[in-house]
């Protein structure tokens, strides 16, 4: 008798689930999630979407996870209204995206092509050149789902080597005199902002249109609170940032972000 040889590709080996986010949060995947972004933006890490998870509404919120034959290749946070499945996010997310490679979000579509307890599908504010963007639609039209893209706003950004050689030098000259009037402008920046920093930074956000229409961070305690603990937790990892423009000796617009790496992220 002839012997038979039987290959198995990588995605074969690399299979998807959905489990509860309460239930991750309990199980080794937690480690290995936290390992799999360890590079990531941190707003892909777990801790990130524990915070936020509670102001991202009343949908379940549930995990898609990719293992490979050595751990988590690849995770996905989701959450289920109805019959409708959407990114795990809030008004409070910079951007949501997938982490991994793209053989765990193969496995990870084909998951949920089997779940037949939904229908539609809703992934905002996904950076363009993403992996879930490029891939998942290739994906789902493969499988003869409809699928409608937008892409999502881009992100404003200056190249600081020249961005003032770039300015209309009316505006340039502008920005001077009122730098004048206001009595000498300075930045200043706080990589370990006290509790007294935080709450005198959202006053000034407060101070601003925010406060008269009710959407600043201090008109919701939830709000409040996520902040809060996000500069703990970026705090502690020395990546926590409370920027200050001074004028007059006076504290009168703040920038928070996360720092990590060569990049800022501003979160307010």
């Amino acid at each position: 008798m002839r012997g038979r040889m039987v290959m198995f590709s990588e995605q074969s080996q690399t299979t998807g689930s959905i489990v509860p986010f309460a239930a991750i949060r309990e199980a080794r995947e937690w480690a290995e999630w936290q390992a799999l972004t360890r590079d990531a933006p941190p707003f892909l890490t777990p801790e990130f979407f524990a915070l936020n998870q509670p102001l991202a509404g009343d949908g379940e919120p549930l995990i898609a996870c990719a293992r490979g034959t050595d751990g988590l290749v690849g995770i996905l946070p989701l959450q289920r209204r109805g019959h409708t499945i959407e990114g795990l996010r809030s008004n409070h997310t910079p951007d949501f995206d997938y982490a991994g490679d793209a053989t765990g979000l193969d496995a990870i579509w084909r998951t949920l092509r089997g779940d037949r307890r939904w229908s539609t599908l809703v992934l905002k504010s996904v950076p363009r050149d993403s992996t879930l963007a490029l891939r998942l639609p290739e994906l789902a039209s493969a499988d003869g789902c409809v699928v409608v893209s937008r892409p999502g706003d881009r992100h404003p950004y200056l190249s600081l080597g020249s961005f003032e050689a770039h300015m209309n030098p009316h505006f340039r000259a502008n920005l001077r005199r009122c730098e004048r009037k206001a009595g000498g402008v300075t930045l200043e920046r706080l990589t370990a902002p006290t509790r007294a920093d935080l709450e005198e930074a959202l006053h000034i956000e407060e101070m601003a249109w925010k406060g008269n229409a009710g959407t600043s961070i201090t008109a919701d305690a939830r709000t409040r609170h996520l902040y809060h603990a996000l500069v703990r937790l970026f705090g502690r990892r020395g990546q926590a940032s409370l920027y200050f423009l001074r004028a007059g000796g006076q504290r009168l617009a703040m920038l928070l972000a996360v720092e990590a790496g060569q990049t800022i992220y501003a979160l307010k």
